[in-house]
């Protein structure tokens, strides 16, 4: 009796160990990925996808983070996935360490001197407005720098027509109106503790 080889080969193959499912949404908008930057790590990225899971080293889920633009700092970025720690994170999961997927955070943005603030989503007006508080420019009488990236640094809670962040008492509110996102809110952010612009 006549036995094909292909036949015992394939049945005697080793199966592959299934690969960490890193839970994540697709990205809101086309923007400057970390892991495509020349940066030296760590480095500071904000989450540019909602919601996004950050997942324990075991493969638990730890954080589910329900926010846009969420500061993390990356420590370390492999072929399928990034390493970060949550700075952004508040509360219990506050400095939470995991692993986010690639193609989920966004680098800074450089200085834009665009006078009229606005663009086609809110991650890149949000980041753009935090340069510009980061270099002194149009901060909130009130308020200081680190206060206003410490705020933006929490992230967006987001809808529709609308990215908010609520801060001690106050807010700072993005309003879509047609194709374009621009500043319609800024309270001043009081004074923190936490990491500030840098």
């Amino acid at each position: 009796m006549f036995t094909p080889v292909f036949l015992i080969l394939a049945c005697s193959a080793p199966e592959l160990a299934p690969q960490t499912d890193l839970a994540g949404a697709q990205p809101l908008a086309s923007g400057p990925a970390i892991e495509a930057q020349n940066t030296p790590l760590p480095s500071a990225a904000w989450t540019a996808a909602v919601p996004l899971t950050l997942v324990a080293p075991g493969g638990a889920n730890l954080v589910i983070l329900d926010r846009l633009g969420v500061r993390v700092e990356v420590i370390q970025i492999r072929e399928g996935r990034i390493l970060v720690q949550c700075t952004g994170c508040t509360a219990d999961s506050a400095n939470a360490e995991g692993w986010m997927p690639r193609g989920v955070l966004w680098a800074e943005l450089p200085l834009d001197d665009d006078a009229t603030l606005q663009a086609s989503d809110p991650l890149t007006l949000a980041l753009r407005l935090r340069a510009r508080w980061a270099k002194g420019i149009g901060i909130p009488t009130g308020s200081t720098a680190d206060a206003m990236c410490a705020a933006i640094d929490q992230g967006w809670k987001i809808d529709a027509n609308q990215a908010v962040v609520t801060h001690g008492g106050g807010e700072i509110k993005l309003s879509r109106t047609g194709a374009h996102w621009r500043l319609s809110q800024t309270d001043p952010a009081p004074a923190s503790p936490t990491r500030g612009c840098g």
